[in-house]
């Protein structure tokens, strides 16, 4: 008799776990369904938008410290919300369906979360947007922000985007490698189960382009898109934001700046050379090149063509650093384009040029 029990127990078991598989068993004839985009990106060149995530996965933000990745989340929720903010380079189908937004912050005080609200809200102009909800868990422990986390995901009521801004404070450890696979497991769960795109952040080493940590490595790749923001080293008022690995076709990379406490596009700025090792002088502002060419010329009225680009070259350094992009011919060429703007002059060819501001 106990071996009968044993027997019928074992094929009670075997047909449990046969069940439990094959829900997951891909159907080979069944039909491609359709993607459904959370978030995507206009291509400059066309009419077209590149995917940027779809319901069903999730995408990491990175970048080093201060490099305002806070004000490029601000901007998928606003496309999420308003489909005429930002329509130039984001936009969000979530926002035609009505899909519930949360927003949760993990490492800012009160003051600080409050204030990203308020910017989300006077972008799209609503004094309180009623398909956006925000949660702060700074005073949590990671047990209970993990905890929290996984609670409003699974009871808020159509929900299409989920922002985790400081993914790495859901854990104790990012070198941890339980830890790391458990919460890299968990976004691709709530992502799938309840169909919904989930955007976090995690800083860079400050040594390298590495997301941090074993939790960095995880996340760059389970993410459906891993996207790269920088300050412009350059002209430090300027983030620059850059696809660093996609599963969809990359996106063209852009630039914006903060005006008046909010970000906005940079539609002409060229971001084909921009990297801690390259300078490139048509992204730095005429006038600051202005005030290079009035040092240049401080104890001269009329220099040399020769002479005032190995001036400019001096002074360029001193102000930005001895960087490639610097050379003598890229000057020459900056300051033929001063020349044709009247900025500089000269009577003829082979003359030396005068300053004319």
């Amino acid at each position: 008799m106990d071996k009968f029990i044993d027997l019928v127990n074992q094929e009670l078991d075997n047909d449990i776990l046969e069940n439990n598989i094959s829900k997951h068993k891909v159907d080979l004839t069944a039909p491609l369904p359709p993607r459904e985009v959370a978030w995507e990106i206009k291509d400059p060149g066309s009419d077209d938008y590149e995917i940027l995530g779809t319901l069903g996965n999730f995408s990491l933000i990175k970048g080093k410290a201060k490099s305002r990745k806070s004000f490029l989340l601000s901007m998928a929720v606003c496309s999420a919300l308003n489909d005429f903010v930002f329509s130039e380079v984001f936009r969000s189908p979530v926002v035609h369906q009505q899909k519930n937004i949360l927003f949760i912050d993990t490492e800012q005080s009160d003051w600080h979360v409050q204030k990203a609200a308020k910017r989300i809200c006077s972008l799209v102009g609503e004094r309180s947007p009623s398909k956006l909800h925000m949660y702060k868990f700074r005073s949590l422990s990671p047990s209970e922000r993990l905890n929290f986390t996984e609670e409003l995901i699974a009871k808020t009521p159509n929900l299409g985007l989920v922002i985790i801004d400081g993914i790495r404070d859901l854990i104790t450890s990012i070198n941890d490698e339980s830890e790391s696979c458990g919460i890299a497991s968990k976004l691709l769960k709530w992502s799938e189960d309840y169909n919904i795109h989930i955007v976090t952040i995690l800083h860079e080493n400050p040594s390298n382009d590495k997301a941090r940590g074993h939790l960095g490595t995880e996340l760059s790749n389970k993410a459906e898109t891993v996207i790269q923001i920088e300050v412009d080293p350059n002209l430090p008022n300027i983030s620059v934001v850059r696809p660093f690995s996609c599963r969809n076709k990359p996106f063209e990379p852009f630039a914006f700046e903060i005006k008046d406490g909010n970000p906005s596009i940079i539609s002409d700025y060229d971001t084909s050379i921009n990297s801690k090792d390259t300078f490139n002088l048509n992204n730095v502002d005429d006038k600051i090149l202005k005030e290079v060419l009035a040092e240049c010329f401080k104890d001269d009225e009329e220099i040399m063509r020769d002479e005032l680009k190995k001036k400019m070259q001096k002074q360029l350094k001193f102000k930005f650093g001895d960087r490639k992009g610097l050379g003598l011919n890229k000057i020459d060429d900056k300051l033929i384009d001063f020349k044709e703007k009247g900025i500089i002059s000269q009577e003829m060819p082979r003359k030396p040029f005068k300053l004319n501001i």
